[in-house]
């Protein structure tokens, strides 16, 4: 090639450089700092100026990238700072002062020699790296990857004026993943405080992995560990439900008693995902540590709550399923409905025998005046006042209308008879209503029961795996 041909390539280069600083100039007298950045970044490519440094550097620091406008600053001050004016060496000294201020040092120690190291995705170097490096304020992901070993990662903070050390351990392993040969790997357990392992590594519930068969373990002291093999696809995603059983023998200083109580039903009581029935009978000896406890039943809201069971300790839960709109609806419709039904059958009762108390009152009245009148007829007939009319009368002298007065006394004694004999059947029938309205009262439901509940608690908790580790998810009755 000839150096006619070399110097016209210097020259387009040069061309396109300035055209390329020129608009990144232009970008930023419109504070447009990220594309300005991409065009100075880019003349710095073609045809590297002090100039086009300087402005990339000031475009990091207007977008409160302090780490790279530092090395920015940092390079043209290696590059040109003997040979720029004092006056603008100056000013560069000036900015990268400034932004050192609003910097932390990090000093990163990796396990293994000649990984590289990379900081929030980008590489900064291999292991061992030269010194501490300059980063902004705030969280970074530190990573360091060799091959044969698992990538290993790390969350630093870094402090203003301050200075951070992160230690990495590299463990042999797998490769990271690539998004062509990776798939991902959910592991759902309700067992709190599971320990997950993939391929025999520690792994979150929700992890990306090689493509292929993956041996999954899940174990917590005192449960019996969950093993599954799987196989995983490239972009596919798998996804394991685990269940614990608990441990057949459990020792006394690591373990304790739970036992639940489930207003109504007891429906299906669950630990950590697994049935267990006993726990709303005998109780169960359980590792010490928390728990899930869950209790579902038709028509009502899944009842969760996680227990802290201490060694040696005896815990009591209340359990109070709360139903699902329609069966409440539908509970205090019934509620009600029997309530009405005892209070109606309760005050008819009242009102019955109070009847019936009301007809013997004018029975007894009856009575008195039959008595009365009985009284008076024998007087009349020269018998003693308690005689019998209806009996022997030959000793009798009747008077004339006698015989009509005694009709007119046995018509008021069947009369008296009638009035008592329905008073009686009136009460009776009363008393009974009573005690069916009372019964009914007592054996119905409370068609308030639920709303008088001061808190009707949290109905669904648990944990649903995401890339990375598990989010909280809740839920209730407002």
């Amino acid at each position: 090639m000839s150096a006619q041909h070399v110097e016209g390539s210097r020259d387009t280069a040069r061309a396109e450089a300035q055209a390329h600083f020129e608009r990144g100039v232009t970008l930023m007298g419109h504070e447009n700092w990220e594309a300005a950045l991409v065009e100075f970044t880019r003349s710095l490519e073609l045809y590297p100026t002090r100039s086009a440094l300087f402005n990339g550097a000031m475009c990091h620091k207007a977008l409160y990238r302090y780490g790279p406008a530092a090395l920015l600053f940092r390079r043209w001050l290696t590059e040109y700072g003997d040979a720029a004016p004092a006056e603008e060496r100056e000013r560069v000294e000036a900015a990268y002062a400034e932004v050192r201020s609003l910097l932390g040092n990090l000093s990163v120690s990796v396990s293994l020699d000649g990984a590289e190291v990379r900081v929030d995705g980008r590489g900064v170097g291999r292991s061992p790296l030269p010194g501490p490096l300059e980063l902004s304020v705030g969280p970074h992901v530190v990573e360091a990857v060799l091959d044969g070993y698992r990538t290993a990662r790390q969350e630093a903070t870094v402090v203003a004026g301050q200075d951070a050390v992160t230690v990495l351990t590299l463990v042999p392993g797998p490769p990271e993943p690539t998004q062509d040969t990776a798939g991902t790997l959910v592991v759902r357990t309700v067992v709190p405080e599971a320990r997950v392992e993939i391929d025999g590594a520690p792994a979150d519930l929700a992890e990306r992995v090689a493509a292929g068969r993956r041996r999954v373990r899940v174990t917590r002291p005192g449960f019996e560990p969950f093993e599954t093999e799987v196989v995983v696809e490239p972009g596919g995603t798998v996804e394991v439900e685990a269940t614990l059983a608990l441990a057949a023998a459990l020792e006394p200083d690591a373990s304790g008693f739970l036992r639940v109580t489930v207003d109504g039903e007891a429906g299906d009581v669950r630990l950590n995902g697994a049935p267990l029935p006993q726990l709303a009978t005998t109780g169960l000896v359980v590792p010490a540590g928390p728990h899930v406890v869950e209790v579902l039943r038709e028509g009502y809201l899944p009842w969760r709550r996680r227990v802290e069971v201490a060694a040696g300790a005896h815990e009591t839960l209340r359990a109070l399923p709360w139903p699902t709109p329609e069966t409440l609806e539908a509970y205090e419709r019934d509620a009600r409905a029997w309530s009405i039904a005892g209070w109606s059958t309760l005050g008819a009762g009242v009102a019955l025998a109070g009847g019936g108390g009301g007809l013997l009152g004018w029975g007894v009245s009856l009575d008195d005046d039959l008595q009365a009148g009985i009284a008076d007829w024998c007087t009349r007939v020269g018998a003693d006042s308690d005689c019998d009319p209806w009996g022997d009368q030959s000793r009798f002298t009747i008077y004339s209308g006698g015989y009509e007065d005694r009709d007119r006394l046995q018509s008021d004694r069947d009369r008296a008879l009638g009035v008592e004999i329905g008073g009686w059947v009136l009460v009776g029938l009363g008393a009974a209503a009573v005690v069916t309205g009372t019964v009914l009262l007592l054996t119905g439901d409370d068609p308030d029961y639920y709303r008088e509940q001061a808190e009707p608690g949290v109905s669904t908790a648990g944990l649903a795996p995401c890339a990375g580790g598990a989010v909280l998810t809740l839920g209730g009755r407002f």
